[in-house]
């Protein structure tokens, strides 16, 4: 029979009752525990009517209930929809509403958001709070407040009787919105499975590991790397990323490998806390969301030790992708081993990527097109959208929208995203390649690199910049800095430095915005 996203969990619970699953704020769940929690709100959500392939939104900061909601879901044959706790109500209601839902769990931390962006929303027919201060003498719209915890206590713990298969619908893994809104990437479980079975294998997991899981739960909600430690039976060590927080738990649960974004990284290596705990426990970092600027990398191994991943995928791979593994990420290597460090390494086990031309033929080693991935992870396609369905998928492969190119022993190297290129005066100028350059400054945090309207030469290169504490630098001396080490005409033509960057919440840095701020009164956002 085929395995389902529920089975994950459901063979810990028969393999390993009484050891330990999450850990959550100090409390401690078994597996079997864990387990029947699931089932009872996998029934609950049957008995209040909800058809199998309804879709379900889930607001919520991470917490163990966040975790078992996906599973009750994935039994109750189920689809989820994982919405940015740092959204505003309208982007919000566009989730509910593009994806239809029927009902929605509210974590008490986000009560104002959800009432704000209910107002919009129609169809939604059922409101679960989270935790014990989400406003239950109050209904949302008209809609009665259910608790979470009395559904729990109300229902059965036995399996759901609920017929679940490998490609029924799990998720709807909403994009980014980096290019108008965000959409829907259809994910089954076998999407899921085969995603989260890749990333286990390659990031060389093993059930006595124990896995702290930081990064937001409602990024990257096909899985991946936040069921990766539930897979493998690992203690799984729940909290909402704060770097402080962070080398605690290493320190204090042994935590021998977790996940996080380079921005995270950055904060955590600013930290006065890094050299005061004991992290000695963990064995490897696996970096996500974005590809890791060298410097920076180079920065955290002479900190925290040569335990680097790096991973790259996409919402609509589940995020299964590609992976540079620890073993190449060396400081002292040969020039070869050297460059690497600037990859985002090889196709991981069980899926196939290609550098092609517009029209969709494969390059040779050396020559920059786009990257394109296939495998069992790759989404069925956008939810309601076939035309954004059509220019995504190419006979089974994922165009992913970023340019790089590959070696000849299937290293690939990202050099931008195909629609970040800046075209100055009819050049090609690579935001990436910029920014590597600003990140090798000691005094430069953050940097992001965008193209901004020049009537000369139609769009000129900026550079918004974030300082590390207690350092001071001129815009004129970054520029400076940037001509002395790349060709004049990629060098920034004017640098702004701001408090910080905004972020999305996946902790990436969000050019949207920076975009909208200097293009503002422009009809249109390249020249």
């Amino acid at each position: 029979m085929p395995l389902t996203v529920g089975d994950m969990l459901l063979r810990n619970a028969e393999t390993r009752p009484d050891s330990i699953g999450f850990v959550d704020e100090g409390r401690r769940f078994t597996w079997r525990e864990t387990n029947e929690r699931v089932n009872r709100i996998a029934n609950a959500l049957i008995g209040l009517g909800l058809q199998q392939g309804e879709r379900v939104g889930i607001l919520s900061r991470n917490c163990h209930q966040f975790l078992e909601i996906y599973f009750a879901l994935a039994k109750a044959g189920l689809v989820g929809v994982a919405i940015n706790a740092r959204f505003m109500a309208a982007e919000v209601a566009h989730y509910l509403n593009d994806s239809g839902a029927a009902a929605l769990f509210v974590h008490e931390d986000f009560n104002a958001l959800a009432r704000a962006a209910l107002a919009e929303v129609s169809g939604l027919r059922h409101v679960i709070g989270i935790s014990r201060k989400h406003d239950m003498d109050r209904d949302y719209e008209g809609i009665p407040v259910l608790d979470y915890e009395d559904l729990q206590f109300a229902a059965p713990p036995e399996e759901p009787e609920r017929f679940v298969h490998e490609d029924d619908l799990f998720v709807l893994a909403y994009t980014s919105g980096t290019t108008g809104k965000p959409k829907g990437a259809m994910l089954t479980h076998r999407n899921s499975i085969a995603a989260t079975t890749t990333m286990a294998f390659e990031s060389r997991l093993l059930p006595h590991h124990r896995y702290l899981l930081g990064a937001a739960f409602y990024f990257a909600s096909g899985g991946g790397s936040r069921f990766l430690p539930i897979l493998r039976g690992c203690v799984t060590v729940l909290t909402n990323f704060e770097p402080g927080e962070v080398l605690r738990l290493i320190e204090q649960e042994r935590i021998t490998h977790t996940s996080m974004s380079p921005s995270g990284l950055t904060m955590l290596l600013e930290h006065p806390d890094l050299g005061k705990r004991d992290i000695s426990s963990l064995e490897g970092i696996l970096m996500t969301s974005a590809a890791t600027p060298v410097p920076l990398l180079r920065r955290a191994i002479e900190k925290i030790g040569p335990k680097f991943m790096m991973g790259f995928g996409l919402s609509e791979t589940g995020p299964s992708g590609l992976i540079l593994q620890a073993e190449d990420v060396a400081l002292d290597g040969s020039d070869t081993q050297l460059r690497r460090l600037g990859s985002i390494g090889r196709v991981m086990v069980g899926n196939r990527a290609r550098i092609v031309d517009q029209e969709g033929k494969t390059l040779p080693p050396g020559e920059q097109g786009e990257l394109v991935i296939r495998g069992a992870c790759v989404m069925q396609g956008y939810w309601k959208d076939p035309e954004a369905t059509a220019a995504a998928l190419r006979e089974g492969w994922i165009l992913t929208g970023d340019l790089g190119t590959m070696d000849e022993d299937g290293y690939v190297y990202i050099t931008d995203r195909r629609k970040d290129v800046i075209v100055s005066g009819g050049i090609n100028v690579y935001p990436r390649e910029v920014e590597e350059v600003l990140y090798g400054h000691p005094a430069i945090l953050e940097a992001a690199v965008i193209g901004v309207p020049d009537e000369r030469w139609g769009e000129t290169v900026k550079a918004v910049v974030s300082l590390r504490p207690g350092q001071s630098i001129t815009p004129s001396e970054i520029i400076a800095y940037c001509k002395e080490r790349m060709a004049s005409y990629k060098k920034p033509t004017s640098v702004d430095i701001w408090d910080a960057l905004p972020k999305t919440g996946s902790n990436k840095i969000w050019k949207v915005p920076l975009r909208e701020h200097y293009w503002k009164g422009h009809e249109r956002r390249v020249n």
